[in-house]
């Protein structure tokens, strides 16, 4: 009995151990596969240092601004409440404190020494590639060593996640000492604060997101053998890459197993271990599909999770927290503009003077918060001819816009607008002024005033539809024949 209970496991291990000698790590990459290893980590760094230095200048403005703010509250409670001034400034916590961090040489020495998630994974694939051969025309070279740029990466990244934990910190300090007092000017200095993480938390969302070299590559990538590995937590066998390395950190081996094997069964060690083997492959097979049922339940619960973590974020949100949040404000300025382009036709007058017209138009919107914003557009009407028996082209004027749009819910917003087109003069269907002197190259229309609602849908993943009913005060003035205004839409 005593004997099975050694052999069992011995030889379980003798099967699943690597061939004596072999090599722990990927087979060496080709040209093209480092070339495409290469470019992923050339795009990785690079949108990391974009993010680091934003990220770096966002910080610094704001802790100059939480400086002045800091002296500027201290100096009015220094006059209102002595007692709640020397308590403020026994704290060793301030934000001059905080901002003096950034150049403590002690403070980089620690942060260069602690580790940082985001680099190891690219420490790792640095690793993957190395000694890898790079192509050069007709020659190739060594691929690059980022050995020192990415020590100085982590650095960074530790530095500025030591100073965001500090002002959170700080935070929750002012937070409860302010609860208890009346002090002007914590309430600022929260919004600061609150905006800066934001801004943070977007633009490194913006650096995660892969562009389309590196969506490429790294789709290239997943294809390739210990890829998945090479970015993976290091295991405990990491820098061992033979049998001797492995028994010299006291792992048993292969070729120890073996010994062990012949020295207790002789020449029927050969014959255990093959029939071992196939009972240990039937019983990882089965161990196999047991794990990928545990891993699809794992995968939907952490699914159900993140749903949960985001209604709860988003309660959160709308407890009072002593200002208004407004999410907009933590974008940076471009992306809270939005693009949309829109089609409308209108009919041909009854007198038959006016053609029947297709207005193309684009507008440039800016979002003041989640459901407000404005913008401005403009339209080129063409003309249709007088029906589908005379149908013709022509060029009509142009049109410029000017809306604010509402949003209500469920895609629904409330929009009003005021518009006015420029047609060329001449055209038989505009009024003349009487006004005397050189005829002019453009006549002015009557002015289009609109209130309506806009329902949006999704079209695709990208693209989103709409559609736009709306009454126009001013049809009476124009040529509209109808005060009714239906116009579609799209936007990314």
């Amino acid at each position: 009995m005593m004997c099975y209970r050694i052999l069992i496991p011995a030889i379980y291990l003798l099967a699943l151990l690597p061939a004596g000698g072999a090599c722990l790590n990927a087979q060496p990459l080709s040209g093209e596969d480092s070339l495409q290893a290469l470019s992923y980590l050339d795009s990785r760094l690079s949108s990391l240092d974009r993010y680091l230095d934003r990220s770096e200048r966002i910080q610094q403005r704001l802790l100059h601004k939480l400086q002045k703010k800091e002296q500027r509250m201290l100096q009015k409670l220094s006059h209102r409440d002595t007692v709640a001034y020397r308590h403020y400034i026994d704290n060793p916590l301030s934000y001059d404190s905080i901002a003096r961090m950034a150049g403590d040489s002690s403070v980089l020495r620690k942060a260069a020494l602690r580790t940082n998630t985001l680099t190891d994974s690219l420490k790792r694939l640095q690793h993957f590639i190395s000694g890898a051969r790079i192509p050069l025309g007709q020659t190739t070279a060594r691929a690059p060593d980022y050995t020192e740029r990415l020590a100085a990466m982590q650095q960074k990244l530790n530095v500025q996640q030591q100073l965001k934990d500090a002002l959170q910190q700080k935070g929750r300090q002012l937070e409860s000492w302010a609860g208890t007092k009346n002090i002007a000017g914590v309430k600022e200095i929260q919004k600061k604060v609150y905006y800066a993480g934001e801004q943070l938390k977007t633009w490194r969302q913006l650096a995660d997101e892969p562009d389309a070299a590196e969506e490429k590559a790294l789709e290239y990538l997943q294809g390739l053998s210990g890829f998945e590995k090479a970015l993976a937590a290091p295991s405990p066998y990491a820098g061992m890459t033979t049998e001797e390395d492995l028994q010299k950190a006291g792992y048993q081996t292969r070729k120890m197993t073996e010994d062990m094997l012949r020295s207790k069964m002789g020449n029927q060690a050969a014959a255990w271990q093959q029939k071992m083997g196939g009972q240990v492959g039937q019983y990882q097979r089965q161990l196999n599909d047991k794990l990928g049922k545990v891993n699809e339940a794992v995968g939907k619960g952490k699914a159900q999770l993140e749903e949960i973590k985001e209604a709860r974020a988003a309660v959160n949100n709308l407890k009072e927290t002593g200002f208004r949040k407004n999410p907009q404000r933590a974008k940076p300025f471009l992306l809270r503009w939005q693009t949309q382009y829109n089609l409308q036709f209108l009919r041909a007058s009854a007198d038959g003077l006016r053609p029947a017209m297709a207005e193309i138009g684009a507008s440039l919107s800016y979002k003041h918060n989640d459901w407000l914003s404005a913008g401005l557009g403009i339209a080129l009407p063409v003309g249709l001819g007088k029906g589908w028996q005379q149908l013709k082209l022509s060029y009509e004027g142009i049109s410029f816009r000017s809306f604010i749009e509402g949003q209500w819910g469920y895609g629904i917003a409330l929009q009003g607008g005021y518009e006015r087109m420029f047609v060329p003069a001449g055209r038989p269907y505009i009024r003349g002024d009487g006004s005397p002197g050189e005829p002019q190259l453009y006549s002015a229309q009557p002015q289009t005033a609109y209130i309506g609602i806009k329902k949006a849908y999704r079209i695709t993943k990208k693209w989103q539809g709409s559609l736009l009913i709306a009454y126009n005060f001013l049809a009476a003035e124009g040529y509209h024949r109808s005060p009714f205004l239906l116009r579609m839409g799209w936007e990314k």
